[in-house]
C-alpha cells in the first residue's frame, strides 16, 4: 500500500501502523503520516502474522477493522465507500470480503475506484472460498474477531489465522457477506529463490488453512469447496514447488495432506500425471485446466 497516497483527510478514519523489529524507514514513514489518525507501534521482536492480528485487533476502538498487507494497495475513495456500506449494514453482519484486482507490479499512479452501486450479497463458499485467503480483502467486526477462540491445536494455522475465523462466521454464524466490487489491488509477491522451503510451507498452509476449518464446522458441499481451492490455488503452488524444490519434496507435502482430498478418481489421475510428466508438459496441462 502506498502510505503517502493513503494520507488523505477522511473523517473517522483511524489507521494503526505496526512494524516488526526492523527500524528501516520508520522515521521517514512517521514524517509522511504525521496526521493524528495514524498511530505507530514498533515491536521489540518479530511477530508472526497471527500474533500481530491478535495483538492489534485488541487495540482497535472502532466497530470494524480492515487489516492491510504492506504490499497491497487500496483504490482511491475505497475507504469512503466501505464506511458507507458499514453504516448501512453494521447490525446485520460480522464482516465481508472485497473483490480485488491482481497486479504483478504496482505502478506509481493512483488506482481509481469506479463509481457504481455497491451492495453486499451472501457469500458463496463453493464458488468464492479462494478469496478468503487474501487477508487484505477482509473487513471484520472487531468484537466478533476478538472473542473467537480456536477449537483445537490442529485447527490453528498461523498463515491463515483470519481464514479460520471467517469460516466459523460464515458456516456457524451465517452472517459473513461478499462485496463484488474491486476496491483493492492485490500484489503478487516476488519469488525468493534463497528460501525455497517457504513455498513448501505455503503449500501445506493451503491445505490446512482452508480445509481444517471447513471440515470442523460443516461437511456440506465439501467436494465443491475442495475443487475450487484445488484448481484455483493448490495446483499452482504444486507446480511452483516442483520447479523450486523438486517432485519428491512436493509430493511429501501432498501425501501428508492426502486426508483432505475427497475420494474421487479425478484427483488420483491428476496427481499421477503431475508425478510422471516432465515440468514443461505440466505447464501446458495447467494452461489447459485454467
Amino acid at each position: 500500500m502506498d502510505i503517502k497516497k493513503c494520507n488523505s483527510r477522511i473523517k473517522n478514519q483511524i489507521i494503526l501502523v505496526s512494524y516488526n523489529e526492523s527500524k528501516s524507514n520508520i522515521n521517514k514513514i512517521k514524517k509522511i503520516t504525521k496526521e493524528n489518525y495514524f498511530t505507530h507501534y514498533i515491536e521489540k521482536k518479530n511477530l508472526s502474522f497471527s500474533e500481530k492480528l491478535k495483538k492489534y485487533s485488541k487495540k482497535v476502538k472502532t466497530d470494524f477493522f480492515w487489516h492491510l498487507g504492506d504490499d497491497d494497495r487500496v483504490k482511491y475513495n475505497s475507504i469512503k465507500e466501505i464506511n458507507i456500506i458499514l453504516k448501512s449494514n453494521s447490525k446485520d453482519i460480522s464482516g465481508f470480503t472485497l473483490n480485488y484486482d491482481y497486479q504483478k507490479k504496482i505502478k506509481k499512479n493512483i488506482y481509481k475506484n469506479k463509481k457504481k452501486k455497491s451492495d453486499l450479497k451472501n457469500f458463496d463458499i463453493s464458488k468464492d472460498i479462494h478469496k478468503l485467503g487474501t487477508s487484505s480483502a477482509q473487513i471484520f467486526k472487531t468484537k466478533e474477531f476478538i472473542k473467537f477462540k480456536m477449537p483445537n491445536k490442529k485447527y490453528f494455522n498461523d498463515a491463515y489465522y483470519h481464514l479460520g475465523i471467517i469460516i466459523y462466521l460464515l458456516l456457524y454464524k451465517k452472517n459473513w457477506k461478499y462485496l463484488d466490487k474491486n476496491l483493492l489491488i492485490y500484489r503478487y509477491g516476488i519469488i525468493n529463490y534463497k528460501r525455497k522451503i517457504v513455498y513448501l510451507n505455503r503449500l501445506e498452509d493451503e491445505f490446512r488453512g482452508y480445509f481444517e476449518p471447513v471440515k470442523y464446522y460443516s461437511r456440506k458441499n465439501y467436494s465443491s469447496i475442495f475443487k475450487t481451492i484445488f484448481y484455483t490455488n493448490i495446483i499452482s503452488w504444486i507446480f511452483l514447488n516442483i520447479k523450486l524444490n523438486g517432485k519428491i519434496k512436493t509430493f511429501q507435502i501432498i501425501l501428508k495432506n492426502l486426508n483432505y482430498f475427497p475420494f474421487h478418481i479425478e484427483y488420483l489421475l491428476i496427481l499421477l500425471l503431475i508425478l510422471i510428466l516432465p515440468l514443461k508438459l505440466l505447464s501446458f496441462f495447467k494452461k489447459f485446466k485454467n
